[in-house]
């Protein structure tokens, strides 16, 4: 089943290797600019260009001449599809380790809260997208895979938060007091 997802992504491997140059590149400065580690920066560029791979590069149906579409109702079996590796599932996961990070990364809260908001906003701007181009080759806009996104992004950062309520921010610096926190319960 997972292979029928990748073969539906024909720009994984490109995509992937763009993003890790990307990333890598770019991860020195966002760390910087941002304020949090370089390693958080890294993979929140890895994760945001995770998101744009699997759904913005063209499909296996680009170019086909595909009409827009848009369904507005929500497919109620897409709750027990979330139990196996497949499109909803992958698209729940997809949205985690960006949300995670996002409230995990950070030292200050808002700017942690700024990027949940857009990691909230990402799912409809990503499915409007695909409606808007439809050359893409994508099934459009579909109401149960943007709340299925939303889904990941709100999951991720119940997770983030954990990490950054028992952890600390990752960009937490030696001297930062959530490091010294995450420094006196690890010697316990």
């Amino acid at each position: 089943m997972l292979a029928a997802e990748l073969r539906a992504v024909p720009w994984a491997v490109p995509g992937a290797i763009a993003v890790l140059i990307i990333a890598s590149v770019s991860s020195g400065y966002l760390s910087r600019r941002l304020d949090v580690a370089w390693g958080a920066a890294f993979w929140l560029v890895v994760s945001l260009g995770a998101i744009v791979v699997a759904t913005l590069t063209p499909g296996i149906d680009a170019g086909a001449g595909r009409q827009r579409f848009a369904s507005f109702s929500f497919d109620s079996g897409a709750w027990q599809r979330l139990t196996s590796l497949n499109a909803i599932s992958l698209n729940v996961l997809l949205f985690m380790p960006l949300a995670g990070l996002a409230v995990a990364g950070p030292r200050r809260v808002r700017l942690a809260l700024t990027l949940v908001a857009v990691a909230l906003v990402l799912p409809v701007a990503i499915e409007w997208t695909q409606w808007l181009f439809p050359q893409l080759g994508r099934t459009g806009f579909q109401l149960t895979i943007a709340l299925m996104n939303t889904l990941g992004v709100l999951i991720g950062a119940v997770f983030g938060l954990f990490i950054r309520t028992w952890i600390g921010p990752m960009g937490a610096r030696p001297n930062h007091p959530a490091a010294q926190t995450t420094a006196a319960i690890v010697s316990r």
